[in-house]
This record gives structure tokens, sequence and C-alpha cells, in this order.
């Protein structure tokens, strides 16, 4: 089974917060549960709101530069792929893909747009 840093809990405002529900998450290949996975509600989804829209508003994205946020968010992509090897049997697992399109369209392909719209913004 999947181990979550902190299962049972969702990161709103910077913070932990414990989650009111849990949900399965199933193979569709095998039918196995292969996590459990902390889901929120109406009230979690809209105190996660609201510190995003404070941190967009007040916090250090706005009075960056457009080469800081395409620094910080190439530092992201490229955590992602860091950790592509960990990733990947989560999505198949997940999804039930197979390996290839796991790694072709569910990782490769949104990277690679993501970085496309990291190397041409401004």
């Amino acid at each position: 089974m999947l181990e979550l840093k902190n299962p049972g809990a969702l990161f709103i405002g910077g913070e932990w917060a414990p989650a009111p529900d849990s949900e399965a998450l199933i193979n569709p290949a095998t039918e196995e549960v292969f996590a459990h996975v902390p889901v929120g509600s109406a009230v979690e989804a809209e105190a996660a709101i609201a510190a995003a829209r404070e941190a967009f508003d007040r916090g250090p994205w706005p009075r960056m530069s457009g080469r800081e946020r395409q620094a910080v968010l190439q530092r992201f992509l490229d955590a992602l792929r860091a950790r592509k090897q960990e990733i990947i049997p989560r999505i198949i697992a997940e999804a039930g893909s197979t390996i290839a399109l796991a790694h072709f369209l569910q990782f490769d392909t949104p990277l690679k747009h993501a970085q496309y719209i990291v190397d041409h913004s401004d």
C-alpha cells in the first residue's frame, strides 16, 4: 500500500489540516486498494481557495518579475522530473494505465506542455 507523508491531512494555507473524510484508491487492473487519501468538504475547499487568494494577492508571487516566476516554475518541473520513477507507478496503479501510456501521455506530454509555457512566458 502507498505510504503518504501526512495521511488524513490536507495542506491548506501552508499548514496541514485534518481532513473530514478519506477515500480508498483502487487499482482498476487488480481491484485492490493501494492507498487511502484525505478528502475535504466544501469547507476545506473554501479555506483552500481563500488561502490561495491571500497568497496570490499578498504573498511574494505578485511582486516577482517574470524571470523570477519562471525560475520558481522551472524548479517545480525539475522536482517532478526528478521523481518520475516514483510517480509513474502511482499513475499506473490509479488509472490502470499501461507503462507506455503512463510515461508518454500522463507524464511526459503534460510536462512537455508545461515546459513550453515556462519557456515562453514573460
